[in-house]
């Protein structure tokens, strides 16, 4: 089975299919800024919108930018992102905000009562400060816990496995923000005295308050705003006793598997099978568990920066990598949002001891992005695509001067009044259209100055026609971001064992190509041109990774305890887990100088070409680009 990354297109609101629409009808362009204050105001339009949600890294993702209606009640919140002008305004909101739960210099997060958004809009528009607004998700509080064919085979290429160079990651945290982890599995365990003793330091379920009906763990360190914590903790002290206890507890905290599958490439013991030992194998384990389900959802990623703070503070002086393997591909592209930007003034190049890799996505195969240039209304800009009920197009311009250009669909397509939210830091702006109907469509741009203007346009729930699709500006958010080490894939191996016989793995996308870039890598360049989107691009298919006890899904090798895992996903834990040597060797190496090594050092070969580039970023971490990098951190 062809596991992925947890890596999304959103969804959107369900349109309405409209009929008998000329194709020379030409909606209005209102130009408004729910986003932004420019002139002392703020409209905050999105919340009273209620924005649907969001769920960064989920097969069932809403776009951020899409209004839908939902039902409401007392325990659903919003979550809000904002951005104030100086940390004092922040820290004065935050402190009058009370369902507020992180905040980073000028950045805050807060919830909002979904049955109060306009009261709360009210509230917030008149704060002194605020700069930009996000509506990221909506949440509600949970409820208390209940008491191959064969092919053509070649050798795998080598990586690290097992540490390098006398570095295995002893001393370091490798923290994993996934599905969860399975702490039973004994590549998380070490034996001492006979009995079994976990490796994992915590485990934070976002997803289940455990602690509040006496199921064991402990508060976490964010509440709803109803004081109910979002989640339990469980320390590595309350982990081993239940592993010492004939019947687990706790139980399973992994029903997905793609949290415990990333833990094992990063940092698995090989204590089930020494062959399948991860990158960084001394090294503690923190897991911080964002989806419920074993479908692909994360409905918690929303919690992300909240705990990128927690692992921040408790690691304290030790060292410690964060690997994200998910994200979504809403949003501007370019690493402007405010989750994003957050992350950056969490992880600045002057952090000592700190690191964070987020993987690119798995969208580099999908013709879900088209870039067109504008020009006269005798020579349009012309798109078409099919799509599915509820699909919706993102239009995002490299001007903000948008009263001269013309949007004239196609038939049967019938374009709804259009709002521009406009991004002055950047002098860009979005125009969303989120109402495309069933089947095929098209839509002509143009200037009636003739001007020459870029757009970037992206499209959930369809795809667009060969002759227009741009496989290009692919990677997810928070991927974009301009601080994280973003990862991308490359074939490095095509066998698996079933059954005590080794077979070949043949994806539907065609045979492998060992070194070359995996044909779903999601590919840059981030929509800023300051940055390198990917960063590189690491081992990502195939592995045989930890696998969840419980698990009844995916394709297991003989002993069972290993599945068939590939992707971004599994080059980004594999970064981290080559971070954790460079940590050991050096425990207060600043990010900075972290991304220098790693940049620097990486292979160079006729698959990469020349670099950078929007493929493969700086270049490739095959062995012996990560044995240079090492033996250069003095």
């Amino acid at each position: 089975m062809k596991r992925l990354a947890i890596y999304v297109v959103p969804l959107v609101a369900v349109g309405i299919l409209a009929v008998g629409v000329t194709a020379q009808q030409k909606p209005k362009l209102k130009f408004s800024r729910p986003t932004i204050r420019v002139t002392g105001k703020v409209s905050n339009q999105d919340i009273l919108m209620t924005a649907s949600s969001r769920m960064t890294g989920s097969k069932s993702a809403a776009n951020d930018e899409t209004p839908a209606a939902a039902k409401t009640d007392g325990d659903t919140f919003l979550v809000l992102n904002m951005e104030f002008d100086t940390e004092a305004h922040c820290s004065g909101y935050a402190a009058k905000l009370a369902p507020s739960f992180t905040r980073s210099g000028k950045y805050l997060e807060a919830f909002l009562p979904a049955t109060k958004a306009k009261e709360g809009a009210a509230e917030i528009d008149t704060f002194p400060g605020l700069v930009r607004l996000e509506v990221v998700t909506r949440t509600t509080i949970p409820p208390p816990a209940p008491t191959g064919g064969e092919a053509k085979r070649f050798s795998p290429e080598p990586i690290v496995r097992g540490g390098l160079a006398g570095m295995t990651g002893k001393g370091v945290i490798v923290a994993i923000i996934d599905s969860g982890i399975d702490f039973r599995n004994k590549d998380f365990i070490r034996m001492e005295n006979g009995k079994p003793v976990s490796r994992i330091l915590y485990l934070w379920d976002t997803t289940s308050n455990d602690y509040s009906a006496g199921k064991g763990g402990v508060k976490p360190p964010i509440s709803f705003p109803n004081g109910a914590g979002v989640g339990t903790i469980y320390s590595k002290s309350q982990l081993t006793a239940d592993l010492q206890q004939s019947t687990s507890a706790i139980g399973p905290r992994d029903l997905n598997g793609h949290g415990t599958s990333c833990a094992g490439i990063a940092a698995g013991n090989g204590t089930n099978k020494a062959d399948y030992i991860g990158v960084a194998p001394d090294a503690d384990i923190i897991a911080v568990r964002i989806g419920s389900s074993d479908a692909s959802g994360l409905e918690n990623a929303w919690t992300m920066n909240a705990a990128c703070d927690w692992l921040d503070r408790y690691a304290g002086p030790k060292p410690i990598v964060i690997s994200c393997s998910f994200g979504g591909q809403d949003g501007r592209h370019d690493g402007s949002s405010i989750e994003e930007l957050e992350l950056a003034n969490r992880f600045p190049d002057s952090a000592r001891g700190r690191a964070i890799c987020v993987a690119a996505g798995n969208e580099g195969a999908q013709a879900i992005h088209a870039e067109v240039k504008l020009g006269t209304e005798a020579a349009p800009a012309t798109i078409s695509w099919k799509a599915t009920p509820g699909s919706s197009l993102s239009l995002h311009f490299d001007t903000d001067e948008l009263a001269d250009i013309k949007f004239t669909p196609g038939p049967g397509l019938k374009l709804p009044k259009l709002t521009a939210k406009y991004y002055p830091e950047t002098k860009q702006a979005t125009v969303p259209i989120n109402t495309l109907g069933d089947g095929t469509g098209s839509l002509s741009l143009y200037s009636d100055k003739g001007r020459t203007i870029k757009c970037d346009v992206y499209i959930y729930g369809g795809t667009f026609d060969a002759g227009c699709a741009t496989f290009s500006k692919l990677i997810g958010r928070p991927g974009t971001s301009s601080a994280v080490i973003t990862v991308g894939s490359y074939d490095w191996c095509d066998t698996f064992e079933i059954a005590g016989q080794l077979m070949t793995v043949t994806p539907k996308s065609g045979a492998l190509v060992r070194g070359g870039l995996s044909n779903y890598s999601s590919l840059g360049p981030s929509r800023n041109p300051k940055d390198v989107k990917p960063d590189l691009v690491a081992p990502g298919q195939y592995y045989a990774a930890s696998a969840p006890l419980n698990a009844t899904h995916g394709k297991r090798d003989t002993t069972g305890l290993y599945q068939l895992f590939n992707g971004t996903s599994a080059a980004t834990p594999y970064v981290s887990g080559c971070i954790a040597l460079i940590m050991q060797k050096k425990p207060d190496i600043t990010f900075g100088d972290i991304k220098s090594a790693i940049h620097g050092g990486l292979t160079k070969d006729t698959y990469t070409g020349d670099l950078p580039n929007y493929k493969w970023g700086f270049g490739k971490l095959d062995l012996s680009a990560m044995k240079s990098i090492l033996s250069s951190i003095k």
